[in-house]
């Protein structure tokens, strides 16, 4: 028991003492919040460039026009005075169905507005003397208003056979093929006396003025396009000419998610090219702005983080970077830098962002 009391008190000593020690203990001095100078650094100011990308797409050139000629109406062919290879101009005629029915729908449709012309007129004529003798109490009321639709009932029949007329004039019309626009013919597929059913592809029309060339570009290129923009074609198979066209249409939006989109150029026409020839589209797409630094400064070129150190009131800060290109010993990013900031090029392997750092001269 005497033990016990022994150790009892032992403890309660150790206790206080302890609780002394951490009274009287002096206090660790604050760690300053001021980063630790490092050496010199040698800074130099960014110069900003222009950054431009060529792009190159293969296509084959086409007409800017093109067409499957074909009938409205059907009908016998009696007439196709062109051949392939033959040069037309618009408006001229191609082919000709047999037009004797058209022509006899057109004169019975022309008697049937003559004659329902003279019983309209001879009907406002009897309406207005009804009109009159009604008036007078010569005549029932009834057969002013018999009268007043008989007159109603002409007008809407003549209305229709105006209707039958002018349909039965654009069947006869149609029943003559015409050129949509000038160019050659290269292909031809019926021939006089056979039939030709509404929509049969009769001939093939090309323009052979205008040429143009579709292609299909990526999101990061359509974004810098704009129609009625210059760009360059060059033709490989043909000593690498070099002709100039401008975009004359180009889609916003792609056939679906991960689809490129389309682009459409008109070749100069004045260039000579034809439909079928090899082209190489060049497209020189201004890129975001970019920075020249020395290849120096940048940390981690080849890495997947790439960063430069900007300089800033005597406090450098690490500023991610996109590599977009090398030349020599500068190399251009992209990056949240201004062509006011100074980029440290030497002593910049220990930094760490927002150390205060001294400028060598």
């Amino acid at each position: 028991m005497r033990l016990g009391m022994i150790c009892s008190v032992l403890l309660g000593l150790a206790l206080m003492a302890g609780a002394m020690l951490l009274t009287f203990w002096p206090e660790p001095a604050p760690m300053s919040a001021e980063p630790k100078k490092t050496g010199k650094v040698h800074v130099e100011p960014v110069v900003a460039a222009s950054m431009n990308r060529e792009s190159r797409f293969t296509a084959i050139t086409q007409p800017y026009r093109q067409a499957l000629l074909s009938f409205t109406v059907p009908g016998k062919i009696i007439s196709r005075p062109v051949q392939v290879g033959d040069r037309v101009q618009a408006h001229q005629p191609l082919a000709r169905l047999a037009f004797e029915e058209f022509d006899n729908a057109v004169h019975q449709a022309q008697a049937a507005v003559a004659e329902l012309t003279v019983q309209l007129n001879q009907a406002k004529r009897d309406h207005q003397r009804f009109l009159r003798l009604s008036s007078d109490d010569v005549v029932e009321a009834r057969q002013a208003e018999q009268a007043t639709a008989l007159l109603e009932q002409l007008q809407a029949s003549l209305d229709g056979a105006k209707a039958h007329l002018t349909e039965a004039l654009r069947r006869r019309d149609e029943s003559l093929l015409r050129a949509p626009f000038s160019g050659i013919v290269t292909a031809v597929y019926l021939d006089s006396g056979e039939w030709a059913d509404p929509g049969r592809a009769i001939i093939e029309l090309q323009d052979d003025k205008l040429v143009k060339i579709e292609v299909e570009v990526p999101e990061s290129i359509i974004t810098r396009l704009e129609p009625g923009q210059k760009v360059n074609a060059i033709l490989p198979f043909a000593a690498n000419v070099q002709v100039k066209g401008r975009i004359s249409h180009l889609s916003r939006a792609a056939g679906g998610a991960g689809r490129l989109f389309p682009v459409v150029v008109e070749l100069d026409p004045a260039s000579g090219v034809v439909p079928g020839m090899t082209a190489e589209l060049v497209i020189n797409a201004e890129s975001s702005p970019a920075f020249e630094v020395p290849l120096s400064s940048v940390i981690n070129p080849g890495g997947s983080r790439p960063s430069i150190f900007i300089l800033n009131n005597g406090q450098v800060r690490e500023v991610p970077v996109e590599l977009e290109g090398f030349s020599a010993n500068k190399v251009l990013v992209t990056g949240d830098i201004s062509k006011a900031d100074l980029v440290v090029v030497h002593g910049h392997t220990a930094l760490t962002h927002g150390q205060s750092v001294d400028v060598a001269p």
